[in-house]
């Protein structure tokens, strides 16, 4: 099933059920009509008839089905199964290179394929009952870690006797026999081999910042509010799409993890870190030296004025019981973190703003104004005037993370993007130009700190407001209202 149109959003409705019980489908069809995307699904049938019912996005072609039977083959070097393995060698440079595989199998006369060369083409072109393209899986033993104190301080090593661990995953590319017919050779490459071969046949625009040089037609052209975006895109681009974990709705990346990894979250009520400190000369406590204060969803650490020397334990093992970490197979360490808001002392005035006649406030752009005469039409309900304004927003402007009110809104609206900060000050202009007067909220917390507004005790937040029913919702991860609370045009900060 391919896409035929480009429609809002990436994801596409595709819920396919195999006598009666939903499938989870292994890939999500996408609204790009140059990916062709297929979803295979392993499912265990018995002989007979089984009813396969679609229920489809109406931009999707529905082209049909191949059902194919799977037949998996399993070897090791102890001769357990069907594959007696001789040795491997398995390289992998690093990850964003593809990884090789190549294994020596002993050979046997079952390998060969008996409908080769036959007229009817039903064979495969290896020659091979196994064939170009097959799927391999490689693993190896572990070796099992024992610790012979409580402190987990000593410990043993038997090798070879710990858990299963999957090296590789990928596709057989060449497949050859010695000329004894003893050993069978067979070469794989990584699924990232699937990158190589596909090529992007768009042109990404990322916040507009091509606009100016563009080759490509209009239906040829992608448009992205953030880098995160378009690479989610490039990986899920691929026939079969690359797993990744890239958080598309904020302005940064993150690696794929490790499957075996240690994460420490600081929590309310976590163990709290471990602070040692010196001011020159002194011997303080370590609440003298270093503040420190711990909320739902992180730590917060400042220094001390007269402090040369902090050192503060983020993590020990003892917290959570966990055993000793080997970590030479875990290259990435990395401390999530952001600067906190600053010290600072603010002087509130009273600021004189100009108006007409009716009531509307007159100290906004010309394209300001006539931005929001498109979105407010003759409405002349203050409660919908808020949500027009604020859907006529998301519809025109793309979201862009930075921090702080910087453009105001003749310049948002030139440049066509935002963040939230300049976003809701773009929505109280428009509606105080209309005549009604909403408020700035500015919450913090978790992942940082998000501005929206506020009318009559309903938050609005332009990001959120694709349709009406979104009023009251805001984004969520960056603290909970209340917060500060200021009305236009003072700003909360």
């Amino acid at each position: 099933m391919y896409s035929t149109t480009q429609t809002t959003g990436y994801n596409l409705l595709c819920d396919i059920r195999v006598d009666g019980k939903k499938q989870v489908l292994s890939e999500e069809f996408g609204a790009f009509p140059t990916n062709q995307k297929r979803n295979i699904l392993q499912l265990e049938l018995t002989k007979g008839t089984h009813h396969i019912r679609y229920s489809i996005d109406d931009t999707i072609v529905w082209l049909g089905n191949i059902v194919k039977q799977i037949k998996t083959y399993k070897g090791d070097v102890g001769n357990n199964g069907e594959l007696t393995l001789l040795k491997a060698s398995y390289k992998n440079s690093g990850e964003l290179t593809i990884d090789e595989l190549t294994f020596e199998l002993k050979y046997e006369d079952w390998f060969e394929d008996t409908n080769y060369n036959n007229n009817d083409n039903r064979f495969n072109p290896s020659g091979f009952i196994f064939d170009y393209r097959d799927e391999v899986n490689f693993s190896v033993k572990m070796n099992k870690v024992q610790y012979t104190d409580e402190h987990k301080e000593k410990f043993k090593t038997t090798y070879g006797h710990g858990d299963w661990k999957r090296l590789f995953g990928g596709y057989i590319s060449t497949l050859s026999v010695d000329k004894d017919l003893t050993v069978l050779t067979v070469s794989c490459a990584s699924r990232l081999k699937d990158a190589e071969l596909k090529h992007s046949l768009e042109e990404l625009s990322i916040a507009g910042g091509t606009e100016a040089y563009l080759e490509y037609s209009e239906n040829e052209m992608l448009r992205f509010s953030t880098y995160a975006t378009a690479l989610q895109y490039l990986c899920r681009s691929l026939e079969t799409a690359l797993q990744n974990n890239i958080p598309t709705d904020y302005n940064y990346l993150d690696s794929e993890r490790n499957p075996e990894y240690i994460r420490w979250d600081y929590y309310k009520n976590s163990p709290t870190a471990t602070i040692v400190g010196n001011a020159p000369g002194t011997n303080p406590s370590a609440t003298e030296t270093l503040l420190i204060q711990q909320y739902d969803q992180g730590l917060f650490l400042r220094n001390a004025a007269n402090t040369n020397f902090q050192s503060v334990i983020l993590f020990d093992s003892d917290w959570d019981n966990h055993n000793i970490v080997e970590i030479t197979n875990k290259p990435n360490f990395y401390i999530q973190y952001e600067m906190g808001e600053p010290k600072w002392e603010e002087t509130v005035t009273t600021t004189k703003t100009g108006s007409s006649g009716d009531g509307s406030y007159t100290d906004v752009p010309e394209t300001v104004k006539s931005f929001a005469n498109a979105a407010v039409g003759g409405e002349n309900d203050a409660t919908q005037i808020v949500i027009k304004c604020a859907m006529h927003i998301r519809a025109n402007i793309t979201w862009l993370g930075y921090k702080n009110f910087i453009h105001d809104g003749d310049a948002v609206l030139s440049r066509g993007i935002a963040n939230c900060c300049d976003g809701s000050r773009l929505l109280a202009e428009m509606c105080a130009f209309a005549g009604v007067i909403i408020e700035y909220v500015h919450v913090q917390g978790g992942k940082g700190g998000h501005v929206f507004n506020r009318y009559n005790g309903v938050y609005y937040d332009w990001i959120k407001m694709r349709s009406a029913s979104n009023a009251g919702q805001y984004v969520k991860g960056y603290g909970s209202p209340p917060g500060k609370v200021t009305t236009f045009p003072t700003r909360p900060f």
